[in-house]
Formats: structure tokens, sequence, C-alpha cells
């Protein structure tokens, strides 16, 4: 069975927002995404299933502090394989220390990250929801929005015709999220903060840009409490237990719903056009096996995927671009 390159994915935001969290959490839904068919290589579910059990401690009733799985100290990937009818689609997770998206990071750790943007078609943004919903937003830089956003438009240019997705998943946001009119309040702090990206979706690049909002509960059984400040800045999230609750991730698997529809659309659109024509227009970052899937079991498989996605819920809302993630 052939091997193609990998196809990237990039997951951007601040160090201790909970990246590689929510990847632990993913890892654990992707059998029940297509079974038998997604699965980590070794050495990533060695990574990932650690990470678990450490945020699963954490959130233990007999813990008294609750302690984030620790900080990326370096530019980590974590693999996958989509194993279809006659090859294997590789999929590869960049995850890098958040102070590497920062404008005041070394040149060579600030282009690595942009270079492999450039090679990706969906973002993941981890968004740290306390420091967006705290005290009217008090202390929304420290969740280094501004950083990403640049990060952003830097690789979305004007000449770039490649279509892409944007997910922007809140995490560490269960005590936002236990009533209707809370998670409406969520969302819009979401939007107010990412608001020039989502113009560049509905606006400068419509068409060409998805972007949803996906929050995802990493603990279930843990919500955040208030900010620990000190000279005008946030130093610790201070976290506390819900009683009568076990570890309990929700929602985990919905980021790679969505972006497994938008691939899927993507395919079903190739196989309109002419191979010449979709290398051409997709020359940087189309890589891999287009011909992974056959247009026979392409729909069932991209059905199946779909039908978990709660896009029409109060939890998730795609703000532009639904057409194409074929939801």
């Amino acid at each position: 069975m052939a091997e193609t390159k990998p196809l990237i994915f990039t997951m951007l935001g601040p160090s201790g927002s909970g990246k590689t969290s929510m990847l632990a959490c993913m890892n654990r839904e992707l059998e029940s995404m297509i079974p038998g068919t997604f699965y980590p290589d070794r050495r990533t579910f060695g990574i990932l299933e650690d990470a678990y059990q450490r945020l699963k401690e954490s959130a233990n009733p007999s813990t008294l502090n609750i302690s984030e799985v620790k900080n990326t100290e370096d530019m980590t990937s974590f693999d996958f394989k989509i194993k279809g009818n006659k090859n294997i689609m590789p999929v590869r997770f960049f995850d890098f220390p958040g102070r590497w998206i920062a404008r005041s990071a070394a040149d060579q750790d600030y282009n690595q990250v942009i270079k492999l943007m450039k090679q990706s078609l969906v973002f993941i943004v981890a968004v740290d929801t306390p420091y967006l919903m705290e005290q009217g937003g008090k202390y929304a830089e420290q969740a280094a929005i501004r950083d990403v956003e640049l990060m952003i438009k830097e690789v979305i240019g004007e000449s770039d015709k490649q279509e892409r997705l944007i997910l922007l998943v809140p995490i560490k946001c269960e005590k936002y999220m236990e009533s209707w009119s809370s998670q409406q309040a969520l969302k819009q702090a979401v939007k107010n903060a990412f608001h020039d990206t989502i113009k560049m979706g509905q606006e400068t690049y419509k068409g060409k840009l998805a972007i949803a909002i996906v929050p995802i509960n990493t603990m279930g059984n843990v919500k955040f409490s208030y900010l620990k400040t000190a000279g005008g800045r946030a130093v610790e999230q201070v976290f506390m237990k819900v009683n009568g609750k076990t570890f309990s991730p929700e929602y985990t698997d919905q980021p790679l719903r969505f972006a497994m529809s938008f691939l899927f659309e993507q395919f079903r659109k190739q196989q309109k056009r002419s191979k010449s024509i979709w290398r051409k227009m997709f020359h940087f970052v189309c890589v891999w096996d287009w011909e992974f899937f056959s247009p026979d079991n392409m729909p069932d498989i991209a059905k199946y995927v779909r039908s978990g996605i709660s896009s029409g819920s109060s939890r998730n809302e795609i703000i532009c671009g639904k057409e194409l993630m074929g939801v």
C-alpha cells in the first residue's frame, strides 16, 4: 500500500492554552470517526496517551491542584494515518511553543511556523477562554490572539488561491457552556477577539476561507474559578472540581470532524476538475494523492464523518464558508 507526503494541520495558541490536551483527547475519538481507518503511529500514540493520562489524573477528585499537561518546549509533530482503498494518507499535526508565534520570537522559530502554515489547509487555534471571558476580557491579550491573527494574515495573501479552514477552538470553557446565554456570550467574545480574521473570511477572502467556532471540554468535571493576578497581569488560572462528576471529555471529536468534512469537500470538487488544473492551483499545498478515496466510497465516508457534526447546536457556529465544508 503506497504512502504519500503528509497532509499538514497547524495548531496555534499561547503556551498553556491546552493544545496538547486537545490533541490528546482528540486521539481518543479517532477510532469512532472512521472505524479501522484513522489511527496514530506508535510514537504519537505514546506521547498523547501519556498526556491524556496526566490530564485525567489532574482531574481526579483526590487531586487538590489542577495541573495542565506540561507546556510544549519545542516544535512537536504528531503523526496519524488514514487507510484508504489503495494508499495510506499521512496526517501530521504540528504543535509549537507559544513563544514561537510572537513577533518577538527568534526569526528562525517564527519563520518555521509561517512555512508550515503555508503548507497547511487547516489551522486549529486553541483559544484560552478564561482570558477572553473574565473581568470583561481585561486579560485577553494574554491569549496571544493578535499574534495569531497577524500570522494568518501573513500566510493568506491576495494572490493565494488556496481554500482554507480556520477552526477557533475555545478550551477550558466548561464554565461558559452551562446555559444557552453563556454559550452565546462566549461565541460573541471569540468573534470580537478574532474580528480581523473573521472580516477576512467574510469580505476580503470571501469564498476562500471557512471559519468555525468549535468549543470543547477537555475535562468535563473541572471548571474555571478565578484568575490570580499580579502586576497588572494574570499569573495563574485557578480551577475547581464539579461535585458528582468524573473526568469526561466532551465534543473533542468535533474539530477533527469539521476538518475532515472540509477535506472531503476539497476532494469532491477535485473530481470535477482536470488533474492538470488542480495541480496548477494547488502546486505547493496539494502534495498528497487525491486518488486516495475512490469516487464511489468517498461520499459514504464523508456522510459518516459529517453525521457526527453538531453544526446546528448552540455550541458550534459556522461563521463563514459553510459551502467549503460541505455541511
